[in-house]
């Protein structure tokens, strides 16, 4: 896959420390996660997760639909032995038995415009062909859409 030339550059871009500790990858990196960022690097005019790209020169190729996740849960470790192949179920599975996934909802949401007593307000007054979504949505001053998902139960279904 790489000659001795690409995996010496490779492996000079990983912190190798000992066998149970993270090695980080030390060169470019996804700017969407800040500090904690995937890193990133151009193969053969492909651009690859660095931790992927690890996990497949030290361990096996990945099946179609494989991801590569961290039992470190350290975006840019390339220690293989941190690292796990697995579905997305498998990663979110793994994330949750850490307790490490919190779902924003409800009030919790950065950009919550309503709380529960008003949605449960618009619950009551919604009456199909008579107080529709328009006139909630420019009542409450949210969109149609979040008003439909609202009393169709697709949004805020904590609330009862």
């Amino acid at each position: 896959m790489l000659n001795d030339e690409q995996w010496k550059s490779f492996r000079g871009r990983i912190k190798i420390g000992k066998e149970d500790e993270c090695w980080p990858w030390t060169k470019g990196k996804s700017s969407k996660e800040g500090w904690k960022a995937y890193g990133v690097v151009w193969f053969n005019g492909q651009k690859y997760k660095a931790h992927r790209l690890a996990y497949e020169l030290f361990n096996r190729s990945l099946l179609p639909g494989e991801i590569v996740c961290h039992h470190c849960d350290n975006p840019p470790c390339c220690n293989p032995r941190h690292l796990f192949a697995g579905s997305h179920a498998d990663n979110l599975h793994d994330c949750d038995s850490k307790g490490r996934r919190h779902l924003e909802r409800g009030i919790d949401r950065y950009n919550a415009k309503l709380n529960d007593d008003k949605i449960r307000e618009i619950r009551a007054q919604y009456i199909p062909r008579i107080v529709g979504v328009d006139t909630l949505a420019e009542r409450f001053g949210v969109s149609r859409s979040m008003i439909y998902a609202i009393v169709t139960w697709k949004r805020w279904k904590h609330v009862k």
